[in-house]
């Protein structure tokens, strides 16, 4: 059959359907468009022979935009760009197709489900072919597959993309503003006739979307291009957008309709900026809960946390009409988190004891798990890694399933080098975040000290994860990651130069100078480690580190062990005997110490071997 044939046949065929009221539908899954974007040439010469009606004869279900040049050489075409569901249209979506399916599910399921589609069909549509296969408690107790392919997905598309500099900046402000007024792009991005046109290529490449005159970030994209530094405003920028945020409110008039995206990008910026035209008392009545909320989230993020505890209180001020139980018990944890921090895991500490008595009157799962979680994590921040790891277990026991708590625990078991157990927690952890960066650098350090024989497709796959979702921090992890492998693999010269590497590039990062220290250790070069420990030492010590306190214990067992290195035993049981140390941690460093003596007892003195009998006998 000839190529003509074969066109005349598809279209004798298509004008059959819609004599019999039917339409052909044509589901895209990547080779509709060729590279440049129009249609394979089989369905233009198709297309090209279907007589002109009222209906459709084809409906195309496409996976990308057709570019608007493309797009108007056609006739015969007519398009239209679908929007995500929100949650709400999507929770009725998939309470009817499991119902569909007789799957059984509780309110709780079904708002997890929806959280982790994005209002897309092709998610959904993933997700339920996996939910009928093995349920849906399995799914949302590892959705990782999912999250790995939307994620993955979003990065493939932004990477084949050239922006230019008014698009990437266009981005970057509504990663920062999530949903902006076009009148606002004009003023935030540049020219108005550049922003248009900006505007219009984001959303031929469906990057952005538009409802009416407002833009937001395509959803399925939005995680891709939070990880891309393309799109990273840096700090003259995001002022600058601020100061032009401020101005801009302050020119409408009392009379006049702000519109509720701009309302909502001042409200956003924050209360406490050096005010508008317009009254700041007024525009402080405006804020709910749930602003207040957000701009804690953000102070906290920034490590501002005496702002975030400022903005937290200020929403459980609120009338308790306006906010809900989810709302104060976030608002709380905030506070919680921030008084934590600020105080460096000492007590007493006012304000976050203030904030569990509060929580203790909120009735729940949600607020019983945040007390404990709270406590566990100050004690972390104290250096009291027992206490800690209790609390964060009592946490575990109220809610199996938190990824903040499996973070928590795995980090703890790690710096008390248990690492079966920190393996268990950071596997677990993973499954809900694959895409984490500091999940996968714990996952990491889990697998390489846990496990004698490494795999090393795994390990080479989870460093390719951890430099792609890092950015600049992951480059860092992935080279002390690197460190730690080659250390495994006894390549310790290797093992110090990335160390080095990483301390280039991140001087007061803790766990860089300790991998130096664990690579001059296994060299030998002692008085290199007594240096690293005197770095150490001042970093541990710095009151603006909000984590200094947590190495203190690392740091005592570095110093163990470079006695028992450097053949300096007496020290290294003065050590044991004169300092606290975990439970687990004492136990195996006496056993190990032990054994050191008792092989070759006539290199130590009496007392040294002495004490080896009997912490010998004692275990």
């Amino acid at each position: 059959m000839s190529y003509e044939d074969k066109l005349e046949r598809c279209k004798d065929r298509i004008i059959e359907f819609g004599k019999n009221e039917e339409v052909l539908v044509i589901y895209d899954t990547g080779g509709l468009h060729t590279e440049m974007g129009d249609y394979q040439s089989y369905l233009r010469d198709i297309f090209a022979k279907l007589p002109a009606q009222d209906i459709p004869h084809v409906v195309l279900i496409q996976s990308r935009v057709t570019p608007v040049g493309i797009r108007e050489k056609y006739s015969w075409l007519y398009h239209r760009s679908i929007v995500p569901l929100n949650d709400d249209e999507m929770q009725v979506v998939v309470s009817l197709r499991l119902k569909d399916l007789r799957i059984p599910f509780s309110e709780d399921e079904l708002a997890r489900l929806v959280h982790l589609l994005d209002g897309h069909p092709v998610n959904l549509r993933m997700a339920l072919a996996y939910i009928q296969a093995h349920g849906i408690q399995s799914f949302l107790r590892s959705p990782e597959e999912l999250i790995i392919w939307k994620r993955g997905r979003a990065t493939d598309v932004l990477r084949k993309i050239s922006f230019n500099d008014t698009e990437r900046r266009v981005i970057g402000a509504l990663l920062e503003y999530s949903t902006v007024p076009l009148e606002m792009l004009s003023r935030l991005c540049g020219e108005e006739p550049e922003v248009m046109k900006a505007t219009r290529a984001l959303e031929d490449r469906f990057v952005v979307l538009r409802r009416e005159d407002i833009f937001e970030i395509s959803r399925f994209l939005r995680g891709g291009a939070e990880r891309d530094d393309r799109f990273e405003l840096d700090e003259n920028q995001r002022r600058d957008m601020a100061n032009q945020i401020v101005e801009h409110f302050g020119e409408y008039r009392d009379e006049d309709n702000i519109p509720v995206a701009l309302l909502d990008m001042r409200l956003t910026v924050g209360t406490f900026e050096k005010p508008s035209n317009r009254n700041s008392d007024d525009l402080k009545e405006l804020l709910l809960p749930s602003h207040w909320i957000r701009l804690g989230r953000r102070a906290y993020d920034a490590h501002h946390f005496r702002e975030s505890i400022k903005y937290c209180e200020t929403a459980l001020s609120l009338s308790p009409v306006l906010l809900t139980d989810g709302a104060r018990i976030e608002a709380l944890r905030l506070v919680g988190l921030s008084a934590a921090r600020l105080g460096g895991g000492r007590l007493p500490n006012e304000q976050l004891s203030s904030s569990i008595r509060r929580l203790r009157q909120i009735k729940g799962k949600g607020a019983a798990r945040i007390i404990p979680f709270l406590e566990g994590f100050n004690a972390r921040l104290a250096g009291l890694w027992d206490v800690a790891e209790d609390r964060f277990r009592v946490a575990l026991s109220i809610d199996l399933v938190n990824f903040s708590v499996l973070r928590e625990l795995s980090h703890i078991m790690l710096l008390k080098e248990d690492y079966p157990e920190a393996l268990k927690f950071a596997e677990e952890a993973y499954s809900y975040a694959p895409t984490n960066p500091y999940i996968i650098d714990i996952l990491l350090d889990a697998l390489i000290g846990a496990r004698p024989n490494l795999d090393p497709d795994r390990i080479n796959s989870l460093m390719r994860d951890l430099k792609e979702y890092g950015s600049s921090d992951g480059y860092v992890f992935h080279q002390i990651k690197s460190s730690k492998f080659m250390l495994k693999n006894r390549d310790y010269a290797e093992a110090l130069r990335l160390a080095e590497e990483a301390i280039s590039k991140a001087p007061k990062l803790a766990a860089a100078h300790f991998a130096r220290a664990e690579a001059n250790l296994r060299l030998a070069r002692f008085g290199q480690v007594e240096s690293d420990i005197k770095t150490l030492s001042n970093l541990v010590s710095d009151s603006n580190s909000i984590e200094a306190r947590t190495h203190v214990m690392s740091l005592r067992l570095l110093r163990f062990r470079l006695s028992v290195e450097n053949g300096q035993i007496d020290n290294a049981i003065t050590a044991l005997q004169s300092h606290s140390w975990p439970k687990s941690m004492l136990s195996r460093e006496r056993a190990n110490l032990a054994r050191l003596i008792a092989f070759e007892p006539s290199k130590y003195s009496p007392n040294a071997v002495n004490w080896a009998k009997s912490a010998s006998s004692s275990s």
